[in-house]
């Protein structure tokens, strides 16, 4: 680890930006999961009824899938938005913590 200031801030803004990535992406995987639970046991059903048997395979693939996908991409969309509402702020916060100047973060803190 980098004991430079301004390294330390960069270090100091990544981890703020990883905590609101993981506050987003845990509770919307965690409901992927449990509606594609669901959806697996409602499309298990469905199969017995129709073809007299299970497909397992058929069933991820039209219940888990597309469920944690979409999760994944809402994670990616509301993170950088999150992120920019808040970067002002940390920007400052973080300028002042460390003694470094709010232009430089500024001008390398991306989304």
């Amino acid at each position: 680890m980098n004991d430079h200031p301004l390294m330390v801030a960069f270090e100091a803004l990544a981890r703020r930006r990883k905590r609101v990535e993981t506050m987003v992406a845990a509770p919307l995987v965690t409901i992927a999961v449990l509606v594609g639970y669901a959806l697996y046991a409602a499309i298990r059903e469905i199969q017995f009824e129709i073809l007299g048997m299970h497909v397992p395979w058929l069933s991820a693939a039209v219940t888990f899938f597309p469920t944690i996908g979409m999760a994944v991409l809402a994670t990616r969309r509301v993170v950088p938005r999150l992120v920019r509402a808040r970067r002002e702020q940390w920007i400052e916060e973080v300028a002042r913590e460390h003694g470094v100047s709010s232009q430089t973060l500024h001008e390398n803190f991306a989304d």
